[in-house]
């Protein structure tokens, strides 16, 4: 594997990762589901996956070993795109899962090959520039996965490697997480990322229906779309929706008429003190 510096002399620094990486490996399907991996471009440029190279032969392709597969020639990968490899008939697989239009599916594997259940090592690779005989190919990303700990249980119970950060190292267990195969989809919100942003809904709206229902004033219910307690809050200061009992001046204007009522009984029952005293010395 290439580093991401050049460590002469010194200890090795960390593999170079990307631009595409495999991001996720679904090795050990059930029932009729299809083997298959996930490449993804982290870059935000087109990688062709062919010898582009001035002078170079479309028909050196990038190729997964492992499985025995070489990508079609002129086939492009755009920045951010991820491109499935399956076992199977791409046409097939993309209409079985429901594979979105964005995203390419190729296969078969070679001819009777199969990501192993037991693990493997699958490396994909680019081809470099030919001498005159043959063509050298250079590692891009590899992943040593395995069925045994510390590598998450992905093994004959419908769940799939899925890579944590497609920036880091391929084959650290740890950056691996077994769950439900995407089949070419994102991620699932409350996955991952996901979880976060949840919670801060949550807070927000917390936060918008305190402010709402405490002071008469907001949009009721705090219908904060909440990104935490600010917008919460802020919704909750707007004008009070029909229906609320009063606004604020009405509230003021009631509690003033309620003190003079108070101040005229306080003065009657002053009065009538007064006068019952004066009956009884008489």
């Amino acid at each position: 594997m290439a580093q991401a510096l050049n460590t002469l002399g010194t200890a090795n620094g960390q593999p170079l990762v990307g631009p595409v990486v495999i991001s996720e490996i679904h090795y050990s399907p059930v029932g009729v589901d299809v083997e298959y991996l996930e490449l993804t471009n982290i870059s935000d440029r087109t990688v062709n996956l062919w010898d582009d190279s001035t002078g170079g032969n479309p028909e050196n392709t990038w190729q997964i070993s492992g499985i025995g597969f070489s990508f079609p020639p002129l086939t492009p990968l755009d920045g951010g795109a991820r491109v499935l490899v399956v076992n199977g008939d791409p046409a097939a697989f993309r209409l079985q899962y429901g594979v979105p239009e964005s995203v390419v599916v190729v296969g078969p594997f070679g001819t009777g090959l199969a990501l192993s259940n037991q693990g493997e090592r699958i490396t994909l690779q680019r081809p470099d520039t030919p001498d005159l005989t043959n063509v050298a190919f250079i590692d891009v990303d590899s992943v040593r996965y395995d069925d045994n700990t510390p590598w998450p249980d992905a093994d004959g119970n419908g769940l799939a490697l899925s890579r944590r950060d497609n920036a880091m190292f391929g084959s650290d267990a740890t950056n691996w997480r077994a769950a439900e195969p995407r089949f070419g989809a994102m991620e699932a919100a409350g996955e991952g990322e996901g979880e976060g942003e949840g919670e801060g809904e949550g807070e927000g709206e917390g936060e918008g229906e305190g402010e709402g229902e405490g002071e008469g004033e907001g949009e009721g219910e705090g219908e904060g779309e909440g990104e935490g307690e600010g917008e919460g809050e802020g919704e909750g200061e707007g004008e009070t929706p029909p229906g609320c009992a009063m606004n604020r001046s009405d509230l003021l204007k009631g509690i003033s008429e309620r003190l003079a009522d108070l101040f005229l009984l306080g003065v009657t029952l002053t009065v009538l003190m007064g006068y019952a005293g004066f009956v009884r010395k008489d």
